[in-house]
């Protein structure tokens, strides 16, 4: 309980800042009548990550040439596939995108990972 009143005390100059996206959420799940309740969870993890995370991470500004997609696993549906095209995003700044869905069998939960695909002057991936 020490840790977390430390780390949620504030964020260090130069901190990560994450930013939770529910717009994916396409069955409700964060937005239906316990959607408030339901979002403490990832939202005290984040805050948690927040005060012990210090990188420095370069903002994103697609443009001309300089194209990229966010792609993963749409919380919402399982499918994988692009998540965002194009999308500016600050320096500093982690995008989650949180939704829920019935899972099939005994589990319970399951997180998916993420890509970047950037495109510069042709087809560079990183």
């Amino acid at each position: 309980m020490a840790l977390a009143a430390v780390c949620l005390s504030g964020k260090a100059l130069g901190a990560i800042t994450i930013s939770i996206d529910y717009s994916l959420d396409s069955n409700g799940f964060f937005s239906d009548g316990d959607g408030a309740a339901k979002k403490t969870a990832p939202e005290a993890a984040r805050d948690v990550l927040e005060g012990i995370m210090s990188d420095s991470i370069a903002a994103i500004t697609p443009g001309g040439a300089n194209t990229w997609n966010a792609t993963g696993y749409h919380p919402g549906t399982g499918a994988s596939g692009n998540l965002a095209t194009d999308l500016s995003v600050a320096a500093d700044t982690l995008i989650i995108y949180a939704g829920g869905r019935a899972l099939s069998g005994s589990n319970l939960a399951q997180g998916g990972g993420w890509w970047l695909v950037r495109q510069r002057h042709g087809r560079l991936r990183g």
